[in-house]
């Protein structure tokens, strides 16, 4: 999952943190995309969830991932309004 600029003017910010911090190699690409799998797989489960005491659960670790605590956060926090 690579990172791109959302508008066109931002495309010198994500330039530069790609030649200073190196955000789009692949092994950080991967570790993202990994991530992202498995917070939209709790975002679909969380809607399809029946049983109360599971989808509190469910609940708790969707949380979790958009706290600041957790790697990639920011990113979880953008896809959890979009999905």
């Amino acid at each position: 999952m690579k990172i791109v600029a959302t508008h066109p003017q931002y495309n010198a910010h994500i330039k530069a943190a790609e030649d200073f911090y190196g955000i789009n190699r692949t092994e950080l690409k991967s570790i993202r995309y990994a991530i992202f799998k498995t917070f939209r797989t709790f975002k679909i489960a969380y809607k399809a969830l029946a049983d109360e005491p599971t989808k509190k659960e469910v609940k708790k670790q969707l949380d979790d991932m958009i706290s600041d605590k957790y790697l990639f956060a920011g990113m979880n926090r953008y896809f959890n309004k979009i999905l």
